[in-house]
């Protein structure tokens, strides 16, 4: 559908080359079933407000791709599942509650691109069991939720009051033993009260607590488990307000911490979190007078040319395509200044390709047939240049499937953990097993225990000398005589050179 409205509810789309096509589309769509169709669903600078209770299956390559400032545009109560990819989201800022995203066999999620999507939701503390609100699980050959730089979704905020609590609630499943949840950023992203199992690294997040570990007796507030520097409090706290509604107060916070550190990752980080408040108000022209000021006041800093990066974004949601080319430009010059910028600038020159193809779409619809060939070539030659230039990207990933090409393998960096940490059991009460995570962030010999409320050695684990990583053990349930523990409450003991910490696990026969 190009620029057009759509209403689609209770519809079944099978066996095409788009499930569904939305060019600059309204309307509404639910309960869809899009099922071996080679893409599931493209979702281009469109003003529908959600996607629901609908279910993209079997797609040959993606199940829902969003390209484009879409505040208003909401993911919520779908499947998407046994999909070559699951989602894709560039610029995304909106929010993703209930889905279920299994069985893809790459990324169950990616975010690119300034993406600020927010995965929180609430709860009553002490209702238990705690519904799951996005269970993402058993990707095949990729990770469960890929976050790629310069994007900083929300996958979890902690806050309480006496009547509600927010936070994840999400599984994030062990997806074949790959990772989890991978974080390409600087910056640690929110994610507190969340299930977690498979490998993660636990310093890229802000993930304590867990939802096992929750207990609303205790009387905890929204700062009081976290041992963060200042200024992440501060975002934080802004955080909480955006989830409140409370945006023009979060705003001023945002915008506090980008003068306080304009040269530190976290500037770039508040941004995305100040653009998401704009996007939800509505109110592009005062998004737009905000990102002049970054742009002009730090000019030079990476902070800066993502504000003007995403400058040029809102001008194309604006269809001011024109103006977003000269700016598109200008983002191209600073980052070709600046190091270490590969991804932003495979970005941005996708995004200027992107311009093109919108100029020729509207070119055609004018009955402008040669100037719309000749913006087409000039966005097929944006591309080639991201593939030639930046061939190890994942833009140039990105592209390549938009192309129905194959992805090539690009090698991630391991990095090792930077604390000494164990992660909570998994699952929590178990039967008949349970996994005990943690991370060494160097060489170390590691004891693991696990004793009865009387004190009593009931298994023990040892290992020597481990190499710095993460790692996962499971106990089964039995004693170290080879039987079968008896149901109850047992501590497991983890102690290293570098952290001695007690777990409570409940076994249930």
């Amino acid at each position: 559908m190009n620029e057009g409205t759509v209403n689609l509810t209770n519809v079944e789309i099978r066996n095409g080359k788009f499930g569904l096509y939305l060019y600059r589309s309204g309307g509404t769509i639910s309960g869809l079933t899009l099922d071996n169709n080679y893409y599931g669903i493209n979702y281009y600078q469109s003003t529908l407000p959600s996607l629901t209770n609908s279910t993209v299956s079997n797609s040959y390559y993606y199940g829902l791709y969003v390209n484009g400032v879409a505040p208003d545009f909401d993911i919520i109560g779908n499947n998407f599942t046994d999909n070559r990819y699951g989602m894709y989201l560039y610029n995304f800022a909106g929010l993703i509650r209930n889905n279920t995203v299994m069985g893809n066999i790459y990324d169950g999620i990616r975010f690119y691109s300034q993406s600020s999507a927010n995965m929180t939701t609430v709860r009553i503390p002490g209702d238990t069991p705690y519904a799951v609100n996005n269970h993402i699980s058993n990707t095949t050959s990729g990770e469960g939720i890929e976050i790629y730089s310069g994007s900083f979704p929300i996958l979890g905020d902690f806050d309480e009051t006496p009547i509600k609590v927010y936070g994840g609630f999400n599984e994030f499943f062990a997806n074949s033993g790959r990772i989890s949840v991978r974080n390409n950023n600087g910056s640690v992203v929110e994610a507190q009260l969340n299930w977690w199992s498979g490998n993660w690294d636990p310093a890229k997040f802000n993930w304590n607590l867990t939802v096992d570990s929750y207990n609303p007796d205790a009387g905890m507030k929204k700062s009081a488990n976290f041992d963060i520097d200042s200024l992440s409090a501060i975002l934080r706290e802004a955080d909480h307000l955006l989830v409140d509604s409370s945006y023009t107060e979060a705003i001023d916070i945002y915008y506090d911490v980008i003068g306080t550190v304009p040269e530190d990752s976290l500037s770039v980080r508040a941004l995305i979190g100040m653009t998401a408040c704009y996007n939800a108000i509505g109110d592009n022209d005062a998004l737009l007078i905000q990102l002049q000021q970054i742009t002009t006041e730090f000019e030079g800093l990476l902070v800066a040319a993502s504000a003007l990066d995403y400058y040029v974004a809102v001008l194309v949601r604006e269809n001011n395509l024109e103006s977003a080319l000269f700016y598109n430009e200008a983002v191209i010059a600073e980052y070709e200044s600046m190091d270490d910028v590969d991804e932003a600038l495979a970005s941005t020159w996708f995004e200027q390709s992107m311009i093109y193809e919108d100029m020729a779409m509207q070119a055609e619809v004018l009955g402008k047939s040669s100037t719309a060939t000749i913006n087409l070539s000039v966005a097929k030659n944006a591309q080639n240049h991201v593939l030639e230039q930046y061939n190890h990207t994942e833009i140039a990933n990105l592209i390549r499937v938009l192309n129905e090409e194959d992805e090539i393998e690009i090698t991630k960096p391991v990095e090792a953990p930077v604390v000494f940490t164990m992660l909570p059991v998994y699952p929590n009460p178990f039967n008949p097993s349970t996994t005990i995570q943690y991370a060494l962030p160097k060489t170390s010999d590691v004891q693991i225990t696990i004793y009865d409320l009387l004190g009593r050695n009931i298994w023990s684990h040892e290992e020597v000398a481990q190499s710095a990583g993460t790692y996962s053990l499971q106990w089964n349930g039995l004693n170290k005589n080879g039987t079968q523990a008896a149901s109850g409450i047992y501590l497991v003991s983890f102690s290293t050179s570098g952290l001695r910490a007690v777990q409570k696990a409940a076994l249930i026969r």
